[in-house]
């Protein structure tokens, strides 16, 4: 039963989905408090700078890079469904301005052309990756 538990914990926080992702994204929105800081500190965006999220989650780094206002036009890739359909909801407007555009995708199988950002972050990224 322990082990069955610990699966879907570490699960939700790889791939979250359902309410177990929501608390997963909700506690990571807490730990990584460091890591996002020093993205939003050092990013240092451009007008008209297409950035890539890897691994969006929640959306929450999405949002605060859009509270700077500048204009600018963010790319996310998550693996996550659910935290696809739940930021798609959350920035309706936004993707409608053509500014958010999210894909369901994983980066070792990413569809974007070399080139294509000018910023590039993630956090916490979980998964075995070779490039």
């Amino acid at each position: 039963m322990i082990d069955k538990f610990i699966r879907y914990v570490g699960n939700n926080f790889g791939n979250p989905d359902g309410i177990g992702g929501k608390i997963s994204t909700k506690i990571m929105n807490i730990i990584n408090q460091n890591q996002y800081r020093a993205i939003l500190e050092n990013i240092k965006l451009e007008p008209n700078n297409n950035v890539l999220d890897i691994g969006f989650g929640n959306g929450y780094l999405i949002e605060k890079l859009f509270k700077k206002n500048i204009p600018i036009n963010i790319y996310g890739i998550e693996i996550s469904n659910d935290m696809l359909n739940i930021v798609s909801q959350k920035n309706k407007k936004i993707i409608e301005e053509g500014n958010l555009k999210l894909f369901l995708e994983d980066i070792s199988k990413t569809s974007f052309e070399e080139n294509t950002f000018d910023k590039i972050y993630t956090v916490e990224l979980f998964g075995n990756f070779s490039f």
